[in-house]
């Protein structure tokens, strides 16, 4: 599913921070790798999913007998099998799903091999299988493009993009929702989904709220106003059509969908976050961009409505408690502002391999050190507190670390920058 596998890339992306773990960072790279290859559009988006199972058998495409492995490996098929515990007993009906029961580390010690060699002989053994399994009758995609797994997607590959230092990814990210903003939008409303160039039904609150969070990450990658420009319009959105001032909370559909006995709404985050939940932290992210006690209170009120639950079913909010988290907390903010013939890339990945949960990361590509009137005058950049009276520094690329909108010293390299925000943790 591409829901899974996006939110699966941002969970691996943050550990990585966490730990400096370059195994993690594989793990990003890979996923985000198979979404590319496997469930790119030609237009842009995103498909939807692969069916589990191929010629009428469930995990078919994906498992392994050590016989198989044996031919296609020969002789280095025994400590590949070891590694990955491919059995004859198997660990799905007979045969094996590839999985590490135990660290890299251990089983080269147990072999008594460098773990650099192990790693070689396992990546040519995944090369292998993989092409072999590239010769086997694949499982079913299907080709429907979800606004709101799309938008799960946008933001894993911004996120990892600006981390990694990956230009490539952040273009993949602008692709999608270049597609999904041009493509899928009449009348000004977006769609739900689309498929062969067909878009079918009204966005739910989900595809709104959840595209919203997606370009406000988009802008954090690459500084674009209108990407800032369109995350907030989508905020307005979702006030217009999904919150119910009556109730003090948001729907699932908007108010002039079809009428319903009950108007939906799941709070509960589930396989995927609630629409609720990220509504709210559209909200939060957006209120404290611009400031806007409209977007706070929205944000604190959608809470608030499910405390009881929060409360009492904890585990089945995860994203609405992250919500809680980033409205309790003082989040780092960091104001980046960059001469239009400047690199940007090396304070922004200093910026964004930093684990700041909560954080809020905006800024302004400017020409000769000044906001371009033309570009800001009357966007939502200009009501942004983070930017008022602040610019590049000596004509650089410049970062301002803030909290509450009152902010340092201003930064201009990367290394002093990084050690200025690790310190956030402590």
């Amino acid at each position: 599913m591409l829901y899974d596998n996006a939110l699966l890339a941002r969970v691996y992306l943050n550990a990585w921070k966490l730990t400096g773990s370059d195994d993690l960072a594989d793990i990003v790279t890979e996923v985000l790798d198979d979404l590319i290859e496997d469930f790119s559009d030609v237009g842009g988006g995103f498909y939807s999913a692969r069916d589990a199972d191929s010629e009428g058998v469930e995990g078919r495409f994906y498992v392994w007998s050590p016989d198989k492995v044996s031919d296609a490996l020969g002789d280095e098929a025994g400590l590949f099998c070891r590694t990955y515990d491919i059995t004859h007993e198997g660990n799905f009906e007979g045969e094996s799903i590839l999985h590490l029961p135990d660290p890299i580390e251990a089983v080269a010690k147990a072999e008594g091999i460098p773990v650099s060699e192990l790693e070689v002989v396992l990546a040519r053994g995944r090369a292998v299988l993989l092409e072999l399994r590239n010769e086997r009758v694949e499982p079913f995609r299907d080709e429907k493009i979800i606004v709101s797994w799309n938008a799960f997607a946008i933001r894993a590959f911004a996120d990892a993009g600006a981390a990694l230092g990956r230009g490539d990814y952040v273009e993949r990210a602008i692709k999608a929702a270049e597609f999904i903003w041009s493509e899928m939008r009449e009348n000004e409303r977006l769609a739900h989904s689309s498929i062969e160039g067909k878009t079918s039904g009204l966005a739910y609150l989900d595809d709104v709220a959840g595209l919203g969070n997606a370009l406000l990450s988009l802008h954090a990658a690459t500084l674009d106003s209108k990407w800032l420009d369109r995350a907030f319009s989508l905020a307005e959105e979702v006030l217009e059509l999904f919150f119910d001032e009556e109730f003090g909370t948001v729907f699932d559909n908007a108010h002039d969908m079809e009428d319903l006995i009950l108007r939906p709404r799941d709070a509960t985050d589930g396989a995927t976050p609630s629409g609720p939940s990220l509504a709210a932290e559209l909200f939060a992210r957006a209120g404290a961009l611009r400031d806007d006690i409209r977007y706070r209170q929205a944000a604190r009120t959608i809470v608030d409505h499910e405390v009881e639950s929060l409360q009492e079913f904890g585990t089945g909010f995860g994203r609405m408690l992250s919500v809680v988290d980033r409205l309790e907390a003082n989040p780092v903010e960091v104001a980046l502002f960059v001469p239009a013939d400047s690199d940007p890339i090396p304070l922004l990945t200093a910026v964004h391999e930093e684990f700041l949960p909560g954080g809020v990361i905006a800024g302004i590509i400017s020409d000769e050190g000044e906001l371009d009137k033309k570009q800001t005058g009357g966007s939502p950049q200009e009501e942004t507190p983070l930017f008022r009276g602040r610019g590049p520094l000596n004509g650089q690329p410049t970062a301002y670390v803030c909290e509450h909108y009152v902010c340092d010293i201003a930064q201009n390299d990367p290394a002093t920058l990084r050690d200025r925000l690790a310190r956030t943790r402590i």
